[in-house]
């Protein structure tokens, strides 16, 4: 490790496979507002965060298919990360979901102006039209 530098927390890495989980990779750049408003909330650089996307990519099976790499350098706590989330993506996202609301200081439904508690009720009510 460079001198300076700090480790990713786990749950850093949590809210990076979040991000990671909504945006295209092309998409994946120090410019994106999204990286931007990760880097702030978590105290990173856009930079960083890019890298830690990166490092995310080399475990994305869908773009390895399409010869597509990531970058090689990841660390344990990426893999450990990215592990849970296959094994339980609804689950991971919707904790990660919490844990990036509870950084911006609100909630989920706040969030994303949504009813969670009567979300099963409206999803019936759509689909029988």
């Amino acid at each position: 490790m460079k001198e300076g530098q700090t480790l990713w927390t786990k749950e850093q890495c949590i809210l990076a496979v979040n991000l990671y989980s909504k945006i295209p990779f092309g998409k994946m750049h120090s410019t994106n507002p999204d990286v931007i408003e990760l880097a702030v909330l978590i105290g990173r650089t856009p930079g960083a965060v890019v890298r830690k996307l990166g490092n995310l990519a080399s475990f994305d099976e869908n773009l390895r298919k399409r010869g597509v790499g990531g970058l090689p350098n990841h660390s344990k706590i990426d893999k450990e990360v990215w592990d849970e989330y296959m094994q339980d993506w609804d689950g991971q996202f919707i904790e990660s979901e919490k844990l990036l609301a509870q950084k911006k200081n609100t909630t989920v439904e706040r969030l994303y102006n949504a009813d969670l508690d009567n979300i099963a009720e409206t999803e019936g009510r759509q689909t029988q039209r």
